[in-house]
């Protein structure tokens, strides 16, 4: 083999031996998406418990999606939760109050099988605003289990005592202004071998703000 042809050679076996090296090894990172939530928001969202005749603070901010956003501040406090008898009184004045405003007979009632409850509020407008409030609040038995309100029952109920603070009938709704106190009422069906243990009461939730939560013990 003459000098030439070793040279062409030998750079042919370099070449190979270069093509087939291991590419150098990258350095190991971890995914984005696989990044841990902080352990502070999930403490955050807890909400506070209170008793029946405890008061309690809500704030929030509310508004239209191309609106700047109002911020709305509520004292409210769950003056009285009764099932059965005292219910079923405020039912009675409800559907009188009906009677004497429109000459009509108000045809909601308990369903066989269930338990008329009634939770009383007294809310009070602490921010610097105006503010329009239909308070959304449920009953929770032992278990969790969720009760939504009545909404035939509540209009009813709530007409006679929501009258200095509504703008239309029925409904717990009440319209305030800063500095003005309002009482209103919430009503339930709860199956009559339940117990309800506490209410959860819900302000706002919304583009602008997280729900701000609030439970109270009843049982």
């Amino acid at each position: 083999m003459t000098v030439c042809s070793r040279a062409v050679a030998l750079a042919a076996v370099l070449l190979l031996a270069a093509c087939s090296s291991p590419p150098a090894t990258q350095p190991e990172t971890e995914p984005v998406e696989g990044s841990p939530e902080p352990a502070a928001s999930s403490v955050a969202s807890e909400p506070k418990r209170y008793d029946v005749g405890q008061t309690f603070t809500l704030a929030w901010q509310e508004g239209e999606a191309t609106d700047t956003p109002d911020d709305v501040n509520l004292t409210i406090t769950v003056t009285k939760f009764n099932c059965g008898g005292p219910a079923d009184a405020l039912l009675r004045a409800g559907k009188q109050k009906y009677s004497s405003d429109y000459g009509m007979t108000a045809d909601a009632k308990v369903d066989s099988g269930y338990l008329l409850c009634v939770a009383t509020l007294k809310i009070a407008n602490t921010g610097k605003k105006k503010v329009q409030h239909d308070p959304t609040v449920q009953a929770l038995d032992d278990e969790g289990v969720e009760y939504e309100l009545d909404s035939n029952l509540t209009s009813l109920i709530a007409n006679p005592i929501t009258d200095a603070n509504r703008e239309s009938f029925g409904g717990p709704t009440v319209s305030m202004n800063p500095r003005e106190t309002a009482e209103t009422a919430v009503a339930f069906q709860i199956p009559s071998d339940t117990k309800v243990a506490q209410l959860r009461y819900v302000g706002g939730g919304s583009l602008y703000s997280e729900p701000s939560t609030a439970l109270v013990h009843v049982g």
